[in-house]
């Protein structure tokens, strides 16, 4: 407000003026949620598209092939949105995520895939000390997952919103 004045509005997008430049960026910055919504979710679907292919031998091309994809993708988005009304908080969902990956990518898949890959090289005490820490990894993520939901939801309990979430 300092650069501006007191004239201006609160969403950015109102300050612009009537002309078509303006119309453009609006639009744009529309569009923008949309498209990135499809190429966050494309490589998820195709992914999940080439499993039940493999799984159930669907061929790659024609009508069933079709048919799945596009149930798969509707049913994708119907998740994603189904995960969005239920948690509408965005510092739950970061909090939620966060504690999530960060010991799952930090701390569990390091080390359960260092003892898959080298069972057979490594020490029964190596093996044990790593199968700890990824064990180790998921308790701290679940820890992590129902601290960050206590803590974001004030008045609640976890076991009130868990089962909130379940209705």
């Amino acid at each position: 407000y300092l650069m501006f004045g007191t004239s201006t509005a609160q969403q950015i997008t109102l300050n612009l003026g009537p002309n078509l430049i303006s119309q453009i960026t609006v639009w744009v910055v529309v569009a923008n949620p949309i498209t990135k919504f499809a190429l966050d979710m494309a490589p998820i679907a195709l992914g999940m598209e080439s499993f039940v292919q493999v799984a159930f031998k669907i061929p790659a091309t024609g009508t069933v092939s079709l048919a799945v994809s596009v149930l798969l993708r509707t049913l994708l988005t119907a998740v994603a949105l189904a995960v969005v009304v239920a948690v509408s908080d965005f510092a739950l969902m970061m909090g939620i995520l966060g504690s999530v990956c960060s010991f799952t990518i930090s701390v569990s898949m390091p080390c359960a895939a260092y003892v898959v890959l080298f069972w057979g090289e490594l020490s029964p005490f190596s093996k044990a000390i790593n199968c700890f820490l990824a064990v180790l990894g998921v308790i701290c993520a679940v820890i992590g997952t129902v601290s960050a939901i206590s803590h974001t939801v004030p008045g609640d309990t976890v076991g009130d919103l868990l089962a909130g979430l379940a209705a």
